[in-house]
């Protein structure tokens, strides 16, 4: 009867299965598409899917909702999920025609942007929709709302042909910043439907890191040649004074490069070693990831050069 009925559900849903684990009258089931099934012989009920996740390729895209308790990924197996940080529980998926290298939210959450690996992207409208269930149980009848997410797609554009690595709204909310591997970043107006309005195109690599200044009016950028560049918005004209440079706020913190993050930097590692950092103001806190499989906090700003170890312990500036 187990046979039958794991037979049966793979055929259905087109899985995969590749392990079993048999425990008293409980049997497990893995699949190709990193999910795990709970199957209760005595019954004849459905397998209970209690795990899944992405299945395939990489996986770039992490995003967190700016006002909720939720995380959103992306990866090569062209699905967008939503997850619940607090019951760590996946509450909804969106699947998409490409893979997913990068994902943003708006700073109100209601948009997704998702950056795709041949070029495009795409925003997603995110919502939170209330259903209604009627059960009816020996003659009582019982009212249930199910709050589930739906994300509904407002654009598609494809104004690169290679992969989105990084992208960002503007903390007011007006714009889109999309940086690709073709090496510029497109500038794009949230209310004109995202309509192309500016371009920094000072970059010779790949964008890797782009980050808003808290007034929305600036963009720094770090590129794949360890550059870090300034730019107006949302023009994109060039933005050369160090002393306008110097005093600007930025509302948030994940470029590699600056006399901020030096300290990050072990000696002797390469332009490519750390790739990626993010900055807590309110506690002046930053942390990093490397090449090395390390992820390290240091204080914030992180000044002083060839101060970071790879073990945590033995670094001054960790906390």
């Amino acid at each position: 009867g187990v046979e039958i009925t794991l037979s049966f559900y793979s055929f259905s849903l087109g899985l995969s299965i590749r392990s079993v684990c048999w425990k008293a009258d409980r049997l497990l089931a893995g699949t190709q598409d990193s999910e795990i099934f709970e199957v209760i012989v005595r019954e004849r009920d459905k397998p209970m899917l209690i795990l899944q996740g992405h299945c395939e390729g990489e996986l770039w895209a992490l995003a967190l909702h700016p006002k909720k308790p939720l995380a959103v990924t992306g990866s090569d197996d062209r699905s967008v999920r939503l997850w619940s940080l607090a019951d760590h529980a996946l509450i909804a998926r969106c699947n998409m025609e490409e893979a997913v290298r990068s994902v943003a939210f708006s700073p109100d959450g209601s948009q997704l942007a998702l950056g795709m690996k041949d070029g495009s992207f795409i925003v997603l409208r995110v919502r939170h929709v209330l259903m209604l269930k009627v059960v009816l149980e020996i003659l009582l009848l019982k009212l249930i709302f199910l709050a589930m997410i739906d994300m509904t797609e407002v654009v598609h554009i494809k104004d690169r042909k290679e992969v989105i690595h990084e992208m960002k709204f503007s903390p007011d909310g007006s714009y889109l910043a999309v940086g690709s591997n073709d090496g510029p970043v497109d500038v794009y107006a949230v209310t004109q439907r995202y309509k192309k309005i500016g371009e920094c195109n000072k970059s010779l690599s790949f964008i890797t890191h782009i980050d808003w200044s808290l007034d929305s009016k600036y963009l720094q950028t770090n590129d794949g040649a360890g550059e870090r560049l300034f730019y107006r918005m949302p023009s994109g004209k060039p933005l050369t004074s160090k002393e306008e440079i110097k005093g600007i706020p930025w509302a948030s913190w994940t470029c590699v490069k600056g006399p901020e993050v030096s300290g990050v930097w072990p000696k002797y590692t390469d332009v490519t070693d750390i790739n990626s950092v993010d900055a807590n103001y309110n506690s002046s806190v930053l942390v990093s990831g490397d090449d090395f499989g390390l992820v390290k906090l240091f204080r914030f700003p992180c000044l002083k050069k060839g101060k970071a170890k790879r073990d945590i312990s033995l670094n001054e500036d960790l906390i």
